[in-house]
């Protein structure tokens, strides 16, 4: 979300910019791409994202290679292999070199865990060949070595990278839409490329694109696709804790059965057990916090009630829940629905009940899960009955 709030801050300077660059055909290549993407191709070039050639020209309908998407990600992602040595200093417990031209920071080492003791490998080491088409004096093997090593770019072997090969579109889209933070939602449905070119499409970073597959991107393209990125709301998704300890997927409740509390190292300690991997600054934080689809449309659950209310508004639970009985009581409004069809909106009620018994009363659970920026969400859920006051 972070990343989100100065790349609009910057978008907005570059799209103020943009408005005194023409961008003519000459400029970006005599291409049709460079006219059907001009705003977002002078956007993206202001942003310094994807710069032009040794005569400026963008070159729009050229196919982009995957050494040179690594290097628009490391700059998109603010990847400096320098930068990102002396800025986590503190995390990786090394001294920094002056000279970093012949070093190469590996994340793994001198990584805490929480569970076991600080390795004493050193986490600056010699530069090595981790492809055989990519070596030590190719210009993109910094960029490549980084962005494999946080693994936004797989080699499309154990051994090849393949550098001078186009990007194909599928490629793209899982790398944009794990950047956003939806890759567990692509996973689920389908994985890779389907499940990733669905939620490609779905967040809309592919309008205005008419390519797919494994075709090959063009310059324009891509310049389109991540001027698309900047109008979708990012999903917050660390590998890493703030305490060092790495992140993973955990099921709270099961079926039913409470399966874990929250903990960073101190709570984990205190109570003898695990950290989940949910520090942050101010303590304890979950993050992507939400509740699994269902099977059921939000349109099924209105035409399957005789009488009922949609709720979109509950307010005032901060200062009404009680953590420890469940019990809470808000201010709601929303729509009165009648014979399954809703019939008018309401306002200024009060929804009542308790939460553990909520719970233990869920009749439908719908499939349009949504995760807000806030990093918690769900999709709508129908339960029985709970009492309500005002008209």
């Amino acid at each position: 979300n972070s990343m989100k709030k100065i790349i609009s801050v910057i978008l907005a300077c570059a799209m103020v910019l943009s408005m005194f660059l023409m961008v003519y055909a000459e400029d970006t290549g005599a291409t049709t791409q460079a006219v059907k993407y001009a705003e977002e191709i002078g956007v993206i070039k202001a942003m310094g994202i994807i710069n032009g050639d040794e005569t400026g020209a963008f070159n729009a309908d050229a196919n982009l290679t995957r050494a040179e998407f690594a290097q628009v990600l490391t700059v998109l992602l603010k990847i400096n292999y320098g930068d990102v040595a002396k800025e986590n200093a503190w995390y990786y417990k090394f001294e920094i070199p002056e000279d970093l031209d012949n070093v190469l920071l590996t994340p793994s080492a001198g990584l805490v865990t929480g569970d076991e003791e600080q390795p004493s490998a050193p986490a600056v080491v010699e530069k090595v060949q981790k492809f055989t088409d990519v070596p030590t004096t190719h210009w993109a093997y910094g960029v490549i070595s980084q962005i494999t090593d946080i693994g936004y770019m797989i080699g499309t072997s154990e051994t090849e990278f393949s550098p001078e090969d186009p990007v194909t579109v599928n490629q793209v889209n899982k790398v944009l839409v794990k950047i956003l933070g939806y890759e567990q939602f692509a996973n689920i449905n389908g994985g890779y490329p389907a499940g990733f070119n669905y939620l490609a499409s779905t967040l809309k970073v592919l309008k205005g694109v008419n390519n797919f597959g494994e075709n090959p991107i063009t310059r324009g393209e891509l310049a389109k696709m991540l001027y698309n990125m900047f109008d979708v709301n990012m999903i917050a998704a660390v590998s890493v804790t703030d305490e060092g300890v790495a992140t993973y997927t955990k099921e709270v409740v099961t079926n039913g059965v409470f399966n874990t509390f929250l903990h960073n190292l101190k709570t984990a300690n205190l109570l003898k057990t695990k950290t989940t991997g949910n520090a942050s600054t101010s303590g304890v934080r979950a993050m992507n916090f939400h509740i699994k689809n269902g099977d059921t449309s939000k349109e099924e659950m209105i035409k399957s009630l005789d009488e009922g209310l949609l709720i979109t508004s509950l307010q005032g639970l901060h200062a009404s829940l009680n953590p420890i009985s469940g019990d809470f009581s808000g201010q709601a409004s929303g729509f009165l629905i009648e014979n399954g069809k809703i019939v008018r909106p309401v306002t200024l009620i009060v929804l009542s009940g308790n939460f553990l018994k909520m719970m233990n009363d869920v009749d439908k659970v719908g499939n349009d899960l949504e995760i807000e920026y806030t990093g918690f969400g769900a999709p709508t859920i129908m339960f029985g009955m709970m009492p309500i006051s005002g008209k």
